[in-house]
């Protein structure tokens, strides 16, 4: 099964920000966070798509149609 949440230290990796940047997102709702008792979480599909790349790694080929007509 895929992960579904980065802890504070790996969202803040994967977004090339520092941990208080990432609670000041949150803070500002540019984040969804969840709280696991004392622990922050971000859903890995978030963070991903504002890191510019897409969940699991790959990029997505959006194909494009073709513009002749026969």
């Amino acid at each position: 099964m895929a992960k579904m949440f980065y802890s504070l230290e790996e969202a803040a990796q994967k977004l090339k920000l520092s941990p208080d940047e990432v609670k000041a997102m949150a803070d500002k709702r540019q984040l969804e966070v969840f709280r696991d008792r004392d622990r922050l979480m971000f859903k890995v599909e978030q963070v991903d798509l504002l890191a510019g790349g897409k969940s699991g790694g790959e990029e997505e080929i959006i194909p494009l149609a073709d513009s002749s007509s026969e």
